[in-house]
């Protein structure tokens, strides 16, 4: 494209061809980075939907300050993260297994096994997961994105160096980094 300029005014235009060269373009290449996070064929189409809705609305409010691969790329990014998180909330389980005790057989589930629950556990491990939270929090920049997405949201390093335009190397770093400094704040942690 000789003059991106001028094929963005086109595509705010609402014209069709442009719209056409735009699929031709870009729709390989945000389903690649989309599969590349998503890991699923489906899931990559539905984020592709998704990111082609979502470039069709906001393409009036595209600044210019980047090129618009780098900008349609960022848009994969976040839908593709988008995606997997309302992925994993809807595949949460709306009853947990310690709700369904039956009361009249002393802790035993509807399968006859046990409830071992601890409450002196439960609480250590919530006040770990707090602790582990608070400590999150202060991590820096790259390092508090790079740590959630791979250690709270599973993302993989090579979908995340998708995601932030930096090498899969590079997001090894970081994840060390913020490693060595929860190491610091938290002596309990060894992730």
């Amino acid at each position: 494209m000789t003059d991106e300029k001028d094929f963005i005014l086109l595509l705010i235009a609402g014209n069709a061809g442009a719209w056409r060269l735009f699929e031709k373009l870009f729709l390989k290449v945000i389903f690649a980075q989309a599969l590349g996070i998503v890991k699923d064929n489906d899931d990559a189409d539905d984020v592709c939907q998704n990111v082609y809705i979502k470039v069709y609305k906001n393409i009036k409010n595209f600044k210019g300050d980047c090129e618009l691969k780098t900008w349609v790329n960022k848009i994969t990014g976040s839908e593709s993260l988008n995606f997997l998180k309302a992925k994993k909330l809807r595949l949460k389980p709306i009853v947990s297994p310690s709700t369904i005790i039956n009361d009249e057989k002393d802790n035993e589930d509807l399968n006859g096994i046990t409830d071992n629950r601890n409450p002196e556990k439960d609480l250590e491990n919530k006040q770990t997961g707090i602790s582990l939270n608070q400590a999150v929090e202060t991590l820096k920049g790259d390092q508090k994105k790079v740590f959630t997405l791979h250690e709270i949201d599973d993302i993989s390093i090579e979908a995340i160096a998708l995601l932030i335009n930096k090498t899969p190397e590079a997001i090894r770093q970081i994840l060390f980094r913020a490693r060595e400094n929860l190491k610091k704040i938290l002596p309990s942690f060894k992730k």
